[in-house]
C-alpha cells in the first residue's frame, strides 16, 4: 500500500429544486456538502452512515457518474473534471462499480455471459472466441462454472448474481473498484462468502476499494480506513482500528452503541448512546454542527458555526472532540 490513488478535493453535488410549469429553481438538496478524502492505494476505504446520509451520491460523484457542483476528484493523477468525452470514457475502464441489489443490476434477458462480455465488447478489448475464453476465466475468477455464461440471471441465487455482477466489474482489468453495500442484500452465510472473494480479489489484482455499507461488523472485517459520513459530510475519518477502539465524535459512538456484542456478559455490561430524532433534511440543513440537534453534548457553538475536519491520521469534525468520549462514558446509561 503506497501513495495516495484517489484524491477528493471540497466535493459538493446539489440537486435543484424547482417549482412552476416553467421549472424555477426555488431551492437546492445538497447531498454531497464539500467533501474531501483520500484513499490510498491497495487499501479499503469503508463508507459508513445512516440512510440519507449521501454515501451512494459520493460514490457516483466520485466515479464522475454523477458530475460534481463543485470540487474536484483526481484519480491516479488526472483530474476528472479536465477531461473530454473521449479521455473520460478511457479513464472509465479503470473506475468500476459494484451495485447493491444483485437482482436489478442485471440485464434479466442477457445471458450472463453477455452481461460479463459486454464491457469488453463496448471498449474493444476482446470480440469473438477471445471474449467467451475471457468471460470463462472471470466466472471461475469469482468461483462460478463455465456453463454459467449460458443461464439468465434468473437461474441464480443472490450471492451468485453478485459473482457475476463482481465478474463484470472486473472484465475491464480496473484499478479502482466502488462497492457500493454488495452483501446488504444476501444472507449472513452467503455475505461471508462474497466478503471474503472481495478481500482476496483485492490482493491478488492489487485492487483499491471504496467500499460502502451500514453494518460495522462487515466494516470491521473489510476496511483498512473507515469514514464516517452524516448529512453529506465526512465528520470522522481514522485507521479502522482506531477508530473502532476511540472513536471521538458523539455520532460515531453512537453508531459503535448501537452494534451488537455476540458475547451476553459484554453485551449486558455496555454502555449506549441512543440517539434522539431523525436525520435532518438535507434541504433545511441545520445551522452550524449539522449533528447538533441530536447531539447530547451541543453547546451554543455548535448551534452557530460548523467544525472542519481536522487532524491527521485520525480526523473528526467536531468542536468537543477531546471531551466526547469520557463525557458520554459518564452519561451513557448502562
Amino acid at each position: 500500500m503506497s501513495g495516495v490513488f484517489v484524491e477528493v478535493e471540497s466535493l459538493t453535488k446539489a440537486f435543484p429544486i424547482t417549482a412552476g410549469l416553467m421549472r424555477r429553481k426555488v431551492g437546492e438538496v445538497r447531498a454531497v456538502d464539500e467533501v474531501s478524502l483520500s484513499i490510498r492505494r491497495g487499501e479499503t476505504l469503508a463508507l459508513v452512515g445512516e440512510s440519507g446520509s449521501g454515501k451512494t451520491t459520493l460514490a457516483r460523484a466520485i466515479l464522475h457518474v454523477e458530475p460534481a457542483t463543485s470540487g474536484r476528484v483526481v484519480f491516479d493523477g488526472t483530474d476528472l473534471a479536465a477531461l473530454d468525452a473521449g479521455q473520460l470514457r478511457a479513464i472509465r475502464r479503470r473506475l468500476q462499480m459494484v451495485f447493491q441489489d444483485p437482482y436489478s443490476s442485471l440485464n434479466p434477458r442477457m445471458r450472463v455471459g453477455a452481461i460479463i462480455a459486454e464491457p469488453l465488447v463496448v471498449h474493444g478489448l476482446r470480440s469473438g472466441r477471445a471474449a467467451i475464453d475471457e468471460v470463462r476465466r472471470l466466472l471461475a475468477l469469482v468461483g462460478l462454472p463455465p456453463d454459467a455464461a449460458e443461464r439468465f440471471p434468473h437461474e441464480f441465487s443472490g450471492g451468485q448474481r453478485q459473482r457475476v455482477g463482481i465478474a463484470r466489474a472486473l472484465a475491464v482489468t480496473p484499478d479502482f473498484i466502488v462497492a457500493d453495500e454488495p452483501v446488504s442484500a444476501l444472507d449472513v452465510s452467503i455475505q461471508a462468502q462474497i466478503l471474503s472473494l472481495l478481500e482476496e480479489l483485492r490482493e491478488r489484482l492489487k485492487l483499491t476499494y471504496l467500499f460502502i455499507g451500514h453494518d460495522l461488523a462487515v466494516i470491521r472485517y473489510i476496511a483498512t480506513r473507515v469514514a464516517v459520513m452524516y448529512l453529506g459530510r465526512i465528520v470522522e475519518i481514522a485507521d479502522r482500528d482506531d477508530l473502532f477502539a476511540r472513536p471521538r465524535h458523539p455520532y460515531t459512538i453512537s453508531l459503535l452503541s448501537a452494534a451488537p456484542v455476540p458475547d451476553p456478559r459484554i453485551e449486558a455490561t455496555r454502555q449506549r448512546l441512543a440517539l434522539k430524532g431523525e436525520i435532518p433534511s438535507p434541504v433545511a440543513r441545520p445551522a452550524g454542527c449539522a449533528f447538533h440537534p441530536r447531539c447530547p453534548l451541543a453547546v451554543d457553538r455548535c448551534r452557530r458555526e460548523r467544525p472542519d475536519l481536522s487532524g491527521d491520521r485520525h480526523a473528526v469534525a467536531c468542536w468537543r472532540s477531546d471531551e466526547a468520549p469520557a463525557l458520554l462514558a459518564a452519561a451513557s446509561p448502562r
